[in-house]
């Protein structure tokens, strides 16, 4: 059995919910949600966050992402939670980018960042050959300037694959 305390849901294409829809996603567990609406027909996020286990702080609702600090409630540990979904035209990676490389900075505490970034780091992580180098480079530099960590995955490379 999973004990699931933070769920992030990426390109939900939902531009709004009921009260109860969220909670229908966590089985009858106190969830507190937040959701970053679609534009148009992509995009969106959802974060949902065990009250029980965990308490909000303070969250903001960005163009990209959703960003929230986080205090776990038995150890009282906090950590600044970025929850994303990276633009699919290439022409706003740079925004994206520049609001992620601005949280990052800002960010006082620990921060754990993850979502869909719609973007490589390398050739080999995309199966067509047509390559952004230049937003590759970007977004290297972006992981190197911040210091971030990839967290290992056991399994599939991509959460959705037929391979």
């Amino acid at each position: 059995m999973e004990h699931i305390d933070i769920v992030g849901l990426q390109e939900i294409v939902r531009h709004d919910f009921t009260d109860h829809e969220p909670n229908e996603l966590s089985g009858g567990l106190n969830f507190i949600w937040f959701w970053l609406p679609a534009k148009g027909r992509s995009m969106g996020v959802l974060l949902g966050v065990k009250v029980d286990s965990m308490e909000v702080e303070e969250h903001e609702i960005k163009n990209f992402c959703i960003c929230a600090t986080i205090r776990d409630r038995l150890s009282n540990f906090r950590w600044f939670l970025i929850i994303v979904y990276g633009p699919s035209h290439h022409d706003l990676s740079v925004d994206f980018l520049e609001e992620l490389d601005l949280l990052c900075t800002s960010a006082p505490i620990p921060l754990l960042l993850g979502g869909d970034f719609n973007l490589i780091r390398t050739c080999d992580e995309k199966t067509s050959d047509n390559y952004n180098f230049p937003m590759m480079r970007d977004f290297n530099s972006f992981i190197g300037k911040h210091q971030l960590k990839e967290v290992t995955r056991s399994g599939c490379k991509f959460t959705w694959t037929n391979k």
